[in-house]
């Protein structure tokens, strides 16, 4: 294959609407789909949302703030599961089109929450990697996740993988991911900052692979 059309999304998640978030997902899959895309990515949690009061609420990432607990409480009920029936809709795209979709979720383990970014893909169950380490007072929100889910899917034209945010800086991480040999690796962050995009092109260059950088796109009238 000499092109590979890859879609990164732009659109704004709908936070802690997990069922509209993949309906509004499938459309937006649907339509790059239309337009030609093999690859359709999507940021940090798009389904649910980033936790954005952890860094911007004053308090918010304090031990047992009230309202940390009431949104915690929110996102543990809605949160997606292993084998969740609620990605068919994404899951019947990609079986019907062959296209590959990268999309980041709150996903319950047990009673605990990970931040995981699953790799849907053409007649096999999605694909997890869950956040080895979340970041600061992401740690109220989310458990580590685990190196069993540094992972990639196997297509036709080579090797798809992800990692989320400051994974990108654990040079263990970062060293396990190259030696499963990406061709297209999926970075997902929650903003845009010059130090992310520095990250992404080193891991790039580090892995030789096509990079593709993904960041949230939110405003105060989105959420």
């Amino acid at each position: 294959m000499s092109t590979l059309r890859v879609a990164i999304c732009q659109a704004a998640p709908l936070p802690l609407h997990f069922a509209d978030g993949i309906t509004k997902a499938a459309r937006l899959v649907r339509e790059a789909i239309e337009g030609g895309a093999q690859i359709f990515a999507f940021g940090e949690t798009f389904l649910g949302g980033y936790p954005l009061w952890l860094d911007e609420a004053p308090g918010a990432a304090l031990w047992d703030h009230p309202g940390t607990r009431a949104l915690h409480s929110i996102l543990l009920e809605q949160a997606l599961i292993e084998n969740d029936e609620r990605l068919a809709p994404l899951q019947e795209l990609v079986d019907a089109t062959g296209a590959i979709i990268s999309i980041g979720a709150h996903e319950r383990v047990r009673r605990s929450l990970t931040n995981t970014q699953f790799t849907i893909r053409p007649g096999a169950r999605p694909l997890p990697h869950r956040k080895l380490l979340p970041t600061h007072g992401e740690r109220l929100i989310w458990a580590r996740g685990g190196g069993s889910t540094l992972n990639v899917h196997e297509a036709e034209w080579g090797n798809l993988g992800s990692l989320i945010c400051w994974e990108h800086w654990m040079p263990l991480a970062r060293a396990a991911m190259h030696h499963l040999g990406e061709s297209v690796h999926v970075a997902v962050w929650p903003t845009v900052r010059e130090q992310y995009a520095i990250a992404s092109r080193h891991y790039a260059m580090e892995g030789r692979c096509s990079m593709r950088s993904k960041a949230s796109s939110l405003t105060e009238a989105d959420q």
